[in-house]
């Protein structure tokens, strides 16, 4: 098959994380793929006086920084214009899949020689970005839910929403460690985010702050693509900023327990790679976290409670050490049972059964 995926400029949000592997994937089962990105938006001429009246400079072109589909080695390029991606963009091909509420709107509007239309939904983009967002819901294309907490959300609102949940995955070899027991010092983890309101991360810090007074010794380790503030710094003991992959493997396997403590998520990928690295997780009802810590491999905790995550950071750490070796294994049970190749090739089934033709005339 040939198959576009449109795209926002390149960066490192998680969303274009899963659109590189996607990429990846569907490559390596034969198919011809690439990943089509609008430029960064240019200020207006107006906007570009305004900065040289307020700075004193002329401002410069917004540029493309690091991004995961270069860190992946995946075919992509960037149209020399800002959205919408258009006909005149793309080559012909037998699907064509929006990734973002934005290009879902321009996938709509290419032609049928463009391919198949498909929206890969990796959040509740209505929720988040308001009724225009939400109106792309409605558009005539078949819909890959990223988590089934993403799916019941649309189907709520828009009951004719059709679709597949096809849930995100781990390279487990990345991740594991090997079987190993409860780190003799107690230590937990999160991903840190300054966007408290979403990420929850205040709820985090809190809940370890409750916790020190039963644990005093309890080691709170975190990264970020950012600095943490000033006020949050001190309760932190190390903190890893945009760390590589072998960095983050080795954070997650230092923890014995991972915190995930969001308030709204499209899915959760941090949970995965915890558990891939055979760390348990304590998390909230969002995104993946209840199919994926229903395996046992974590606790799951309510929503927006300190005391609640609190109580279960030093429940895991009560644990005696078979009892936490039986949720460390069952945390990896569930990272191995959630792989990238599995899902990229029901990723692929999907594309095939609903495109027009038959497999057979697929173009190779």
């Amino acid at each position: 098959m040939r198959v576009n995926f449109l795209s926002p400029p390149p960066n490192l949000f998680g969303g274009e994380r899963v659109i590189a592997i996607y990429t990846r994937e569907l490559v390596r089962l034969g198919h011809q793929v690439e990943i089509v990105c609008c430029r960064p938006e240019q200020r207006s001429l107006r906007g570009k006086v305004s900065s040289l009246v307020r700075t004193g400079h002329w401002p410069k072109p917004k540029s493309i920084g690091p991004s995961h589909y270069e860190n992946y080695g995946v075919p992509y390029h960037v149209i020399d214009h800002d959205g919408p991606i258009v006909d005149q963009d793309l080559s012909d091909a037998d699907a064509v899949v929006a990734t973002f509420w934005k290009t879902a709107e321009w996938a709509a509007k290419l032609s049928p020689s463009k391919g198949q239309k498909y929206y890969c939904v990796q959040h509740d983009e209505g929720t988040i970005h308001g009724p225009q967002a939400d109106q792309t819901y409605d558009l005539a294309l078949q819909h890959i839910y990223v988590s089934q907490w993403i799916a019941n959300r649309v189907r709520q609102r828009h009951p004719g929403a059709n679709g597949i949940v096809i849930p995100n995955a781990i390279d487990v070899d990345d991740f594991d460690p090997g079987p190993r027991s409860r780190p003799p010092k107690p230590r937990v983890g999160v991903m840190y985010s300054a966007d408290f309101e979403k990420k929850g991360t205040d709820v985090a810090l809190a809940a370890v702050g409750e916790a020190r007074k039963r644990l005093p010794d309890l080691e709170l380790v975190a990264y970020g693509t950012q600095p943490p503030s000033s006020d949050d710094q001190p309760i932190i003991d190390q903190y890893l900023i945009r760390p590589d992959a072998e960095q983050l493997a080795q954070m997650y396997a230092s923890c014995s327990a991972w915190l995930f403590p969001s308030r709204f998520e499209g899915f959760g990928l941090p949970i995965l790679e915890a558990m891939a690295s055979r760390t348990p997780v304590i998390g909230t009802p969002t995104g993946a976290a209840p199919e994926l810590i229903a395996g046992g491999g974590g606790i799951l905790v309510p929503m927006k409670n300190v005391g609640a995550m609190s109580d279960a950071i030093c429940r895991v750490h009560a644990f005696e050490g078979a009892q936490w070796r039986q949720m460390s294994e069952a945390a990896f049970e569930t990272a191995r049972s959630h792989r990238w190749s599995d899902a990229a090739q029901r990723f692929e089934d999907f594309l095939q059964t609903h495109h027009p033709a038959s497999t057979t005339s697929l173009t190779a």
